[in-house]
């Protein structure tokens, strides 16, 4: 567990360097405009990979060890794609019916929503499949195509624009589909099952569902302010709001790789017992990591901010520090929502995302129209503090651990097997 644990954590990190690149020329070749721009549809894509995750999201890491046979991962196959084509078509249409996004995106939402939507859901059969090698290869070979074409439109062709971006993002998504396609192809058993094809789309919907609805409301929790920040402001205090939003996601580069290798670990035992004893571990582990990762960062001077992201994101520090609370709660609540996931309890992970995103809207409509991106951050930090504390709650009373056990100590930070 702790090699695809650093497997899973260097590739990460890898990938937050590319990403921290990309952020650094759209910042400074782009702005706060282009900056903005290109986040909404980042948003408006990843909103379709959470709607198509209903079919074949998470909830593939807990069904596929149960199900090892060619016939229902055919059927799998199937269902989802047909699925992301339905739900890039519907949020499309949300998103031209509430003008959510400029006119300009709107082709490039439904059709990289599909590719990406795609990409993912391959990358969750390879995590289901425990082959994290080939999951974390695919998600770097994406990342390193967007940053190649994007600098080569740049430094070589000399078109820095926010369409050489999305170009660059059309060749990543294809390439890198298409090679994890590959990947778990070469990886899906010979067996086959006779089950009948009603009672295996039952089960993919009905675990799915439970799973993605946490997700969405998660990630909503995480992105909703950019457009309500779009609409009381702007969409270059989208850029700026975005930025900081970006380094708290680098931030938990830490509870994700932990997690990830968690959730995979726990839905292929059966070990109640040690399933808690890993989460309680790799909660505080993840805490004190976190925490030690947003304090470094807020020690770094304003100026510095401004120097590297362009004179348009002097506030990113400020928004860092409003958002910081938020940061480290995730840090530690990433870890028990990953527990019962791990465990099917996936209507626990919702609730607790659902009370979040609530807090999330009351105070992104009461705070963005007067605080701007600040408001925006505090309304992040107020919605993380609430999922954290649930699932926290949640998880006490479901393992029957002592609250002491919960904190990081010279004594508990062990793991017995």
């Amino acid at each position: 567990m702790l090699k695809n644990i650093l497997t899973t954590f260097s590739t990460k990190v890898i990938a937050g360097l590319v990403s921290f690149i990309l952020l650094l020329f759209t910042t400074n070749y782009l702005g706060a405009t282009g900056r903005g721009t290109i986040s909404l549809l980042i948003v408006s894509c990843e909103i379709i990979n959470l709607l198509s995750g209903f079919i074949g999201g998470t909830a593939l890491i807990y069904l596929v060890p149960r199900n090892k046979n060619r016939t229902f991962l055919n059927r799998v196959f199937i269902i989802s794609y047909i699925w992301i084509c339905l739900a890039s078509g519907m949020l499309t249409i949300i998103f031209i019916l509430t003008k959510s996004i400029p006119d300009s995106l709107v082709s490039h939402v439904l059709l990289l929503g599909i590719l990406s939507a795609m990409f993912n859901f391959h990358l969750f059969l390879l995590i289901s499949f425990e082959k994290i090698f080939l999951q974390n290869l695919s998600a770097i070979v994406q990342v390193l195509l967007v940053l190649f074409a994007f600098t080569g439109a740049i430094f070589i062709f000399e078109s820095a624009s926010v369409i050489s971006f999305i170009l660059s993002l059309y060749l990543s998504y294809s390439v890198s589909m298409l090679l994890s396609l590959f990947f778990v192809i070469k990886n899906l058993p010979h067996k086959k099952d006779r089950t009948p094809l009603l009672n295996s789309v039952k089960e993919i919907i009905r675990f799915g569902f439970i799973s993605q609805l946490s997700n969405i409301f998660q990630y909503l929790n995480h992105r909703f302010s950019y457009y309500i920040l779009n609409y009381y402001t702007n969409i270059a205090f989208v850029g700026i709001y975005s930025v900081g939003v970006a380094i708290s996601e680098a931030v938990w580069t830490i509870p994700g790789s932990i997690s990830l290798i968690q959730y995979a670990r726990i839905a292929n035992l059966n070990d109640l017992s040690y399933s808690r004893q890993i989460t309680i571990y790799l909660a505080k582990l993840s805490f004190i990591l976190t925490l030690f990762a947003i304090s470094s960062i807020l020690l770094i001077p304003a100026d510095i901010f401004v120097s590297v992201f362009g004179k348009d994101f002097k506030p990113v520090k400020d928004i860092l520090f409003y958002l910081s609370p938020g940061i480290v709660a995730i840090g530690y609540a990433t870890i028990i929502s990953y527990y019962f996931a791990g465990i099917g309890k996936y209507i626990i992970n919702s609730i607790a995302s659902s009370l979040g995103l609530l807090v999330n809207l009351i105070f992104n409509f009461l705070l963005v129209p007067s605080y701007g991106y600040t408001g925006a951050a505090v309304a992040a930090t107020l919605s993380h503090l609430t999922t954290g504390i649930f699932l926290i709650v949640a998880f006490l009373k479901e393992a029957r651990v002592p609250v002491i056990s919960l904190f990081p100590s010279k004594g508990n930070m062990k793991i017995k097997r």
